[in-house]
C-alpha cells in the first residue's frame, strides 16, 4: 500500500465514523425494507434480494429493484471517484463505476445496504453522476412498470421461483443469526424474513439443499473437465 493510499484510507474512516456519530450514514430503514417485501424483482421479494447481496458488480440491479419502494426519486448512474481511490481493485474499473438511488435528500447505496446524506454522500465517496433517470422517465418504461405492478399472486404455484425465494430466504437468515454482535439491529428484519418463510408453501427444505449442493458439484466437476 502506497503512502497516498493510506492516506485516503485514512480520511475514509475518518469521515466514515463522523457521519455514523452524526447519522449523516444509516443503516436503510425498516420502514423501506418492509415496503420491499411486497416488491418482486423477477419473481423474488426484492428485500431479500437486496439483503442477499449475492456477488459483486450488481449495484445496478439491485438499485433498480431498490426504486420499487419510492415514489419520488431519481436512480443514478456514474462513479465513487475517492472510494475508487482508497480501495484499488484490478477487477473494477479505475473509476468505480457505481449504481444508487436519491430519494428526499438521502443516498441509497445497495453494494453497503446504507443511505447517506446526498451531500456527505458525494464528498465521503467521491460520487460522481454520469446519467440520471427520474421516476417520471421510468414511469414511462413498460418493462420498469411491469416489474413494479407484479405482486406475490403473478408467482404463486410456481415451484422454482417459490423454491429460489426460499432458499434465499433461509440464507440471509443463517448469515444473521451468525452476526450476533449486531444481533438488536437484525432482529426486525430476521422475523420479516421467518414470516417471508411461511408465506411460502409446501417448500422441503432439505430436498432443497440436497437438489442445490447437487448442482453446485455438477457445475464444477464439468467446469474442471472443460478445463482439461
Amino acid at each position: 500500500m502506497t503512502v497516498k493510499s493510506k492516506a485516503y484510507e485514512f480520511r475514509h474512516k475518518i469521515l466514515r465514523d463522523i457521519g455514523l456519530k452524526n447519522e449523516l450514514i444509516q443503516r436503510i430503514p425498516k420502514e423501506i425494507m418492509e415496503k420491499l417485501e411486497n416488491c418482486y424483482y423477477y419473481g423474488t421479494p426484492m428485500n431479500v434480494f437486496l439483503e442477499a447481496n449475492l456477488s459483486e458488480g450488481k449495484c445496478y440491479d439491485r438499485s433498480y429493484g431498490l426504486t420499487m419502494a419510492f415514489d419520488k426519486f431519481n436512480l443514478v448512474r456514474g462513479y465513487l471517484m475517492k472510494f475508487a481511490k482508497t480501495f484499488p481493485n484490478p477487477k473494477h474499473d479505475k473509476n468505480f463505476g457505481h449504481g444508487w438511488v436519491e430519494s428526499e435528500g438521502w443516498c441509497y447505496d445497495t453494494t453497503f445496504n446504507i443511505r447517506v446524506k446526498s451531500w456527505f454522500y458525494k464528498f465521503w465517496l467521491g460520487a460522481k453522476e454520469s446519467e440520471r433517470y427520474s421516476e417520471k422517465e421510468l414511469f414511462e418504461d413498460e418493462e420498469y412498470m411491469k416489474l413494479r405492478k407484479t405482486t406475490k399472486s403473478d408467482i404463486e404455484n410456481d415451484y422454482g421461483l417459490e423454491a429460489f425465494n426460499a432458499y434465499l430466504c433461509k440464507t440471509v437468515l443463517q448469515l444473521y443469526k451468525k452476526e450476533s454482535q449486531i444481533k438488536t439491529e437484525n432482529s426486525t428484519r430476521t422475523e420479516m424474513l421467518e414470516r417471508l418463510i411461511c408465506q411460502l408453501p409446501n417448500i422441503d427444505m432439505e430436498e432443497i439443499d440436497r437438489r442445490v449442493n447437487v448442482n453446485l458439484q455438477e457445475i464444477i466437476e464439468r467446469t474442471r473437465s472443460e478445463e482439461r
